[in-house]
């Protein structure tokens, strides 16, 4: 890339930083308000099982459906608003995120970085969902972006760590790990698909251990009634329901299997 379009490359990322900062700032939600700050403040101010906390006090069992590295991440930005009472800290790790994201395709795309700042990191869908509502979405997808990203390089160790991570931020990034290991069966050997594995799963329940066999962890994460909203979207022949998520998840691995 020439100086000149580096320069102008440099200038747009930093006026759309400054403009998503301005946002974190300016725009408070409901579902951070209401929910994820109240949880995640319960987590300094009673008990370290704020799950727990949340099920035995009759709270808000919609709260906070995220597993516990989403806590893990949250909590040093509590601290600050713990002693600030500005509550828009607790969106930083989305613009973290964010970014992360932004790198992996300026990676994944040498000399497309115009063109990624404008359809990506401009995004009004992506900025609205994250700096105005709220959202944590980003953070599990930078993890798992990246997971993918030392996958194709071949860099299995750190690949699985982040594909834990990412599990243990949102579990719903599940349905892919077949996708996965067939990917790892045509590249790789069968030790490093039964390494990949265990890696995987021994830090997802390393991390989920503390609280997983609470009933607040139980009844407000891993059995959520959010967490059955997919089969909530379906299309109806005569008595037969086609849970239209499925079907695309299921199309996806046809495409591959």
């Amino acid at each position: 890339m020439k100086s000149n379009d580096l320069s102008g490359v440099r200038v747009l990322f930093l006026l759309i930083l400054m403009m998503k900062v301005f946002l974190i700032f300016l725009f408070s939600s409901q579902l951070s308000s209401e929910f994820f700050t109240p949880f995640v403040l319960s987590s300094i101010s009673h008990e370290t099982n704020p799950w727990q906390y949340y099920f035995e006090n009759n709270l808000n069992i919609d709260a906070f459906p995220y597993h516990s590295l989403m806590l893990y991440i949250l909590y040093p930005f509590a601290c600050i608003i713990n002693l600030t009472g500005i509550e828009s800290f607790l969106k930083i790790p989305s613009l973290l995120a964010d970014v992360g994201i932004l790198l992996f395709l300026f990676k994944s795309f040498p000399h497309k970085e115009k063109s990624i700042l404008l359809y990506y990191f401009l995004n009004p869908i992506i900025i609205y969902a994250i700096y105005v509502h709220s959202q944590l979405d980003l953070i599990p997808t930078a993890l798992f972006i990246w997971s993918i990203y030392f996958l194709m390089s071949k860099r299995y160790t750190f690949s699985s760590i982040l594909l834990s991570f990412s599990l243990a931020t949102k579990f719903h990034i599940i349905v892919v790990l077949p996708l996965i290991l067939f990917y790892l069966y045509k590249t790789t050997s069968l030790k490093n698909i039964y390494k990949y594995l265990f890696v995987v799963i021994i830090i997802f329940f390393i991390l989920d251990l503390p609280f997983l066999f609470s009933d607040g962890f139980i009844n407000m994460v891993l059995f959520n009634h959010r967490q059955s909203l997919i089969f909530d979207s379906f299309y109806s022949i005569g008595e037969i329901k086609l849970l239209l998520p499925v079907a695309a998840i299921l199309s996806v691995y046809m495409h591959f299997f």
